[in-house]
């Protein structure tokens, strides 16, 4: 994974030879081979006349001649025109084609460190991804195994019926902000997100929990045993082993002061990139979902994700700042196809904490019938007495999250902790 930085940093110090690949130009197709530490020549065959600098004068001379027709061409304000600018461009392109050639030979011939160090950095690189898909994957896994055992214990067939005909579907949530290391951290939890949809689970009647890694890297078969009682249950389809796809989208808002201050240098452009890549992938699966329950009469509140589909367009396409609105939306539609969500900030233990007690409140409103004077109530006692402030004990050693005065008035009301559950130094 490379981020903007590194990519910044690459291009400065190896400027040539990222121009000529933006450029798309190649090197000749059996000149060099790579010994393994760098390029070298394996047969020059006729060179190209621009590296020793002996140029054809026969070129020269028809380029002349061609650029003195079209101006006479010009000048006289006839038909010929195009017939002598396609002469001219059809004696400049083997000038051009040598040149490219040369620029590229003199490249690989070079003995310095620019092109040692484009190769150099791809180990590097090529570890990263797979610290970053590892955790991925075993993000996926847990969500998939969370949601089979809960589909089950509700005897919710319609799960492994879309699991069968449509893939399961996860959605990403994200309060990083853009700037400084957060801006980092947010570009690696994208590029993983986006490496996980390529990954394809199967289901086998091994007991539950069991699980298989096969394939190539980043495009993994995850086979996981579900044991007798849920096997016997499955669609035939799914007992036949078919490839389940794995469908991901990401949404993220950053909510801290460090966002302010993104918004206000105008690096925020990566947060709305990232909405609008989740929403074009949230529409594809939610028509995918809605063609498939209506056709089929299966169970689906087609009508509820219809009205929810819009504002969520709305908010992704508006980009305002703080717009954690956005983020609930997604997760009830979610939650409607039978999805799974997976929050996370820096630490994952203070905004994502604030995130997920929000959410929980939210379902406890909208499906199990708690009054609306409960709610701030429910939140409160979830964020000061629930498992989140566990999570931060065990985590920093303090069972309070890591807000200050400054940063509590820069989080939107939703996500503000009650008096007494904040003040860790630790973040």
């Amino acid at each position: 994974i490379v981020t903007g930085v590194q990519m910044k940093e690459q291009a400065e110090s190896t400027s040539s030879y990222s121009t000529l690949r933006a450029r798309n130009w190649s090197a000749p197709e059996t000149d060099y081979v790579w010994d393994g530490e760098r390029y070298r020549v394996k047969s020059v065959g006729s060179r190209p006349s621009s590296i020793d600098g002996n140029s054809s004068t026969k070129q020269e001379t028809d380029i002349t001649m061609a650029i003195t027709n079209f101006i006479l061409a010009v000048e006289k304000k006839n038909n010929t025109i195009g017939r002598e600018l396609l002469k001219m461009l059809a004696s400049l392109e083997p000038l051009v084609t040598q040149s490219r050639q040369g620029l590229m030979f003199m490249l690989l011939l070079e003995e310095n460190k620019i092109f040692n160090s484009f190769f150099s950095a791809t180990p590097e690189i090529e570890v990263r991804m797979n610290q970053c898909y590892s955790q991925g994957l075993t993000a996926l896994y847990t969500c998939f195994h969370v949601s089979l055992l809960d589909a089950f214990s509700r005897e919710d067939m319609t799960f492994f019926k879309i699991l069968e005909n449509i893939g399961y579907l996860v959605q990403f949530q994200s309060l990083l902000s853009t700037h400084s290391a957060e801006l980092t951290m947010l570009e690696d939890h994208w590029i993983t997100i986006n490496s996980l949809s390529h990954c394809r689970i199967v289901l086998t009647s091994e007991e539950l929990g069991v699980f298989d890694l096969s394939g190539l890297a980043h495009r993994v078969t995850l086979s996981i045993g579900v044991g007798r009682e849920i096997w016997e249950i499955l669609p035939s389809g799914l007992k036949n082993q078919k490839p389940i796809p794995v469908s991901t989208v990401l949404f993220t808002k950053g909510v801290n002061e460090q966002q302010m201050l993104s918004e206000r240098v105008g690096t925020n452009s990566m947060e709305h990139t990232i909405n609008i890549d989740g929403l074009c992938k949230l529409e594809v699966y939610y028509m995918m979902y809605k063609e498939y329950v209506t056709q089929n009469n299966i169970p689906g509140d087609v009508e509820k994700l219809d009205a929810l589909m819009t504002p969520i367009c709305k908010h992704a396409r508006a980009h305002v700042f703080k717009d954690v609105k956005l983020l609930s939306m997604v997760d009830e539609a979610v939650r409607l196809m039978s999805g799974s969500r997976v929050t996370s900030c820096k630490s994952a233990k203070d905004r994502t904490a604030m995130s997920v007690t929000y959410d929980s409140v939210s379902v406890l409103s909208r499906e199990h019938c708690l009054v609306a004077s409960g709610f701030n109530n429910a939140l409160s006692a979830l964020r000061s007495h629930g498992v989140r402030p566990l999570n931060c004990k065990k985590n920093t050693g303090s069972g309070k999250y890591a807000f200050n005065g400054f940063q509590l008035k820069i989080l939107p009301k939703e996500y503000r902790p009650p008096i007494g559950s904040y003040g860790g130094k630790i973040t």
